[in-house]
Parts: structure tokens; C-alpha cells; sequence
């Protein structure tokens, strides 16, 4: 069992957006996804967030 704390863009230590980019929750099922394929995972869960 392994536990991931992504920082997502726009959120503690990460690069923020560009200026002008909409900030949408769907952002979030971008990143989500995006790290979940760099670790090659297949099955996951997924815990709450700030947003909830």
C-alpha cells in the first residue's frame, strides 16, 4: 500500500497557472490522472482533498 501526496498546480509549492487560465475542478481529474499514469497505476483510490 503506498500513500501520494501530489502538490497540483496552482496549490502549495507548485508552479501556479498561467494568468487568464480558468481554474475549474476539473483541473483536478486532469492532475490526478496525470500523476496516476506517471506511476504506470491502473487501480487506485482517491482521498479527499481540500476541495472535499
Amino acid at each position: 500500500l503506498h500513500y501520494v501526496a501530489p502538490d497540483f498546480l496552482g496549490h502549495g509549492l507548485s508552479t501556479r497557472y498561467s494568468p487568464g487560465f480558468p481554474f475549474h475542478h476539473q483541473n483536478f481529474v486532469s492532475e490526478a490522472h496525470r500523476v496516476t499514469a506517471a506511476l504506470k497505476w491502473d487501480h487506485f483510490s482517491l482521498m479527499g482533498h481540500s476541495f472535499g
